[in-house]
């Protein structure tokens, strides 16, 4: 007899703890919205293809009103084609969250298995050159599905 009390509060105790975990770990699908901003000036003037751009994300995306990738995170960026001018073209391809987890992110918000259609055409005019100033804001997407751990989310506050 004490030994089914023992196996009944046992199952009890873990079928709680395994509760208590799925309450605290939520996921973001991949598809969701990250807006970024780009944190230096981007010519086709001094663009190389392949050179990394640096951004951040411009706003803290949330889920169930808790902030799981917050503003200002780094994010970046590489020039994908560049001609003097005419064209300049890049790619979002991640960022990085506090816990130092990188996450993949894409321009488009479906997945596409063509490389050339996920980039961002710049088309802004400065002077003869096309470009984007400091601050610009562009908008990325979730590669993949991201779980986040409710305890380790950032606050609000940071």
């Amino acid at each position: 007899m004490k030994i089914r009390h023992v196996t009944i509060a046992w199952g009890f105790a873990a079928l709680l703890a395994l509760n208590v975990a799925f309450a605290q770990a939520s996921r973001l699908p991949a598809g969701t919205r990250v807006p970024v901003r780009l944190t230096s000036d981007l010519v086709s003037s001094r663009a190389v293809v392949g050179a990394r751009i640096a951004m951040e994300v411009a706003r803290p995306v949330t889920l169930d009103g808790e902030v799981v990738i917050p503003e200002g995170a780094a994010a970046w960026g590489v020039v994908q084609a560049v001609r003097k001018g005419k064209v300049l073209q890049f790619d979002v391809e991640g960022l990085r969250l506090p816990n130092d987890k990188i996450v993949l992110l894409r321009c488009k918000q479906q997945k596409t298995t063509h490389a050339k259609k996920d980039v961002i055409n710049v088309e802004i005019r400065v002077g003869r050159d096309l470009g984007a100033p400091k601050g610009v804001e562009f908008t990325s997407y979730l590669d993949q599905d991201v779980d986040v751990d409710a305890a380790a989310r950032p606050s609000a506050a940071n």
